[in-house]
């Protein structure tokens, strides 16, 4: 189990050891607006909501020859892009498909053992992505300051080289035959879960369209302190959550809460003096409130696969979250565009965050 929860760590390390670089360098170099990015950031994630083609090849090669490949992939792409030069967002996509072709390969893993040994190994292989992200967000300032980006990148790549070799001492179980009208049966089940995870999906995501207002008040080191308050809120959370009952309604009620507290903390953050304080606030409620959404959907959603497609059936579940959440970027830079006022954005997103308990 331990390769296993390396690879959760890496993959959260990974992404959030880079992304502050990426994003100074789309705002710096190529001077991306906030509308601009939140585009951006929508085409990155776009591979995420693909998952089930991933998760069908997956069922049928095996799932660490999948790891291996997409782990070696990231790597090799996160190298040839600290070499070329070139805008990011492009080999930042390819990037993202690789590190979620390595992703869905590992959740079949953890969905087929946590049928046998209960949602501690779900929420354990959060706690590790989370403390993985922990790690890469607290060293991603400092890294962008002292060594810069091209050179963050090529650090960045050691991890999924790492994994690609080490992913073949874990022992795979044994798949057993399913088929893909029995895996859309079970997706199925999950219509409710998968609802809630539409609406919460489509809320605007507003750290993409925040930063170029944080980047002008905080500097990276100062932003990575703020993101490591997050993550490990977010790595304490997904750590107790094992040890709770299975409470489906209620996490994501308070989530609901949390949400448009984000958003209030976010406007403080707009318009207040002290940034510092405001952002470290809504990092921690934003860590909280992330991993009540996504826990009990994703151990729901866990148990409701069918056995031998998990790797359809649970990431199908997952890319309709996934797309729901690019959308969400895409509505979030379509409304930046049209309102062009910051302040009047997160005052739309905090109301439209109550939304998601017409379903819940």
């Amino acid at each position: 189990m331990e390769v296993l929860y390396l690879a959760y760590a890496v993959y959260g390390f990974t992404f959030a050891f880079i992304a502050l670089s990426v994003q100074y360098e789309l705002v710096n170099t190529y001077e991306y607006d906030a509308s601009s990015l939140a585009f951006a950031w929508s085409f990155i994630s776009a591979p995420w909501s693909l998952k089930p083609f991933y998760g069908y090849v997956s069922d049928k090669t095996g799932r660490r020859l999948c790891i291996c490949l997409g782990a070696f992939a990231s790597a090799l792409l996160l190298l040839i892009l600290a070499q070329s030069g070139v805008d990011p967002v492009f080999f930042m996509m390819l990037i993202s498909f690789s590190i979620c072709f390595a992703d869905v390969a590992s959740d079949s893993i953890v969905v087929t053992r946590t049928k046998t040994h209960g949602k501690s190994v779900q929420t354990n292989c959060w706690s590790a992505r989370t403390f993985g992200a922990m790690i890469g967000t607290g060293l991603s300032g400092i890294a962008y300051e002292n060594i810069g980006y091209n050179n963050v990148l090529r650090v960045a790549s050691a991890g999924p080289f790492v994994l690609a070799v080490l992913i073949w001492e874990i022992q795979e179980p044994a798949i057993q035959k399913s088929s893909v009208k029995l895996a859309l049966k079970s997706v199925y089940n999950m219509r409710h879960p998968i609802l809630i995870a539409i609406f919460f999906g489509l809320m605007p995501e507003l750290s993409t369209a925040m930063f170029p207002t944080i980047k002008q008040k905080l500097d990276p080191i100062e932003i990575s302190l703020v993101s490591v308050c997050g993550s490990f809120t977010a790595c304490c959370v997904a750590f107790f959550y094992q040890y709770t009952d299975n409470l489906f309604q209620t996490p994501l009620k308070i989530a609901v809460i949390l949400t448009m507290l984000t958003g209030i903390l976010a406007f403080v953050t707009y318009t207040g003096p002290n940034a510092l304080a405001s952002e470290i606030c809504r990092s921690v409620v934003g860590g909280i409130d992330g991993m009540l959404i996504v826990l009990p959907l994703v151990t729901k959603a866990a148990e409701l696969s069918s056995d031998g497609s998990e790797g359809v059936s649970y990431a199908l579940f997952v890319s309709i979250m996934n797309l729901s959440g690019v959308l969400g970027e895409l509505f979030e830079g379509a409304m930046l565009s049209i309102v062009q006022d910051i302040g009047v954005f997160l005052i739309v997103a905090t109301v439209w965050s109550w939304l998601p308990l017409l379903v819940i």
